[in-house]
């Protein structure tokens, strides 16, 4: 058992620690029974009780189970705790602040099967508790002997894999649902413990999670069962390796929602790479245009409530020849190879739209001694040649701020 014994003055420490602890006994057969305990002698940051379209002001921890997950490939250990894990009063909005906060965006998956949906393990899992949450622990130990089975990769890490019953989350501004929190624990942080005895102070260090760092996680809210649940997920390592793939793809086996919020932001995505690789770099279009194309598409969406694909098609490249038709059959390359669905039609995600607008800002790169940024109304920028062969950009403004 790990307990945080601090005394007065020791400000910075409480400053910058930020665990909470797994006090865990073993029952023997591979099984186990789990306490969450917090630092609660560390002050710990205050949280927004809103991320994206999330609010959990409310939130409650009903049930919560804690087993430990190892590297099957590597002979790791599978621990399953028999009994369900007591929270303590004073880390019950620590666990929940720790654990919802990383969701910080309105993309939205499904749960998915490339047969029928009910065989997909933790849809099912998940389905069984909400039906009756009386459920609870077996379906937990079935989520995880299924992600040890998952397990297979050598460079996979072994952790702690926490699965809560939450109530009173409000998603989408819609009446209070109850969620599934399913999230992973592959690393952890040292700090120091101070205790006081004898009339002197002995210093130790003991190793926690961490507050600040959730490394896999995914959060199922009890909406629209039927077409595979709405959840959101998070991977701290989704881009470190093949190993990483496994929580999304064979655990969890998720896909991409076709909501307003993802048609936009991917068909806004598609056409950024449609414009500076397939015209840019495989047709030879100026840099210049590429800024203008750029920017009429961001505009298109931001003075649009709804989209047609085709009339964007129409609009932004109908002066190009056949790049309407290289577009469309770019776009159907593009969904194929990142396993979406973009509708024909769809209403704009403002939030979507705002958080593509930096990835929509030009840079035009000049040898080695310039870059242009260009933010916007590219017609103020002029390309030539000069008498002697030197190229130039002219470019005109109204002041220096």
């Amino acid at each position: 058992m790990c307990w945080f014994e601090s005394s007065p003055g020791h400000e910075e420490l409480r400053r910058n620690a930020g665990l909470f602890f797994i006090d865990t006994r073993y029952l023997g057969n591979g099984n186990e029974k789990s306490t969450i305990i917090p630092c609660s002698a560390f002050r710990f940051a205050a949280q927004e009780k809103q991320m994206a379209n999330l609010v959990y002001s409310h939130a409650a921890v009903e049930s919560l189970a804690v087993h430990f997950i190892g590297n099957k490939n590597n002979n790791g250990e599978l621990k399953l705790s028999e009994q369900e894990t007591v929270v303590q009063p004073n880390a019950e909005q620590i666990f929940i602040d720790y654990f919802l906060s990383p969701f910080k965006n309105n993309e939205y998956y499904c749960f998915t099967h490339e047969s029928e949906l009910k065989l997909n393990e933790v849809y099912s899992f998940c389905r069984d508790v909400f039906e009756n949450p009386k459920k609870f622990l077996k379906s937990s130990q079935q989520i995880a002997k299924h992600l040890y089975a998952q397990s297979l990769h050598p460079k996979i890490k072994e952790g702690e894999l926490c699965i809560a019953y939450i109530s009173n989350c409000i998603v989408d501004g819609q009446e209070r649902k109850e969620a599934i929190a399913i999230f992973k624990s592959e690393s952890k942080e040292n700090v120091l413990r101070t205790k006081f005895k004898e009339g002197s102070y002995t210093v130790s260090p003991v190793e926690g999670i961490s507050l600040n760092k959730l490394d896999k996680a995914c959060l199922v809210f009890n909406r629209e069962s039927e077409t595979g649940y709405k959840l959101c997920i998070h991977d701290q390592a989704a881009r470190s390796g093949e190993e990483a793939h496994y929580w999304k793809d064979s655990f969890l086996q998720v896909a991409l929602r076709s909501d307003d919020h993802n048609n936009t932001h991917h068909f806004l995505k598609l056409a950024k790479s449609f414009i500076t690789k397939e015209l840019g770099e495989e047709r030879g279009l100026e840099t210049t245009r590429q800024v203008e194309m750029l920017d009429r598409s961001i505009r298109f969406f931001q003075n649009k409530e709804v989209v047609n694909t085709a009339q964007f098609a129409d609009e932004l490249f109908g002066e190009e020849s056949g790049a309407v038709d290289a577009f469309n059959a770019y776009g159907a390359a593009y969904v194929h190879a990142h396993n979406i669905d973009i509708a024909a039609e769809f209403n704009v995600a403002p939030g979507a739209v705002k958080k593509q607008e930096k990835n929509y800002r030009s840079v035009i790169k000049l040898d080695r001694n310039f870059h242009i940024y260009v933010h916007g109304n590219p017609s103020l920028i002029e390309k030539g040649i000069d008498a002697d062969g030197r190229k130039f950009y002219k470019i005109y403004y109204e002041a220096e701020l």
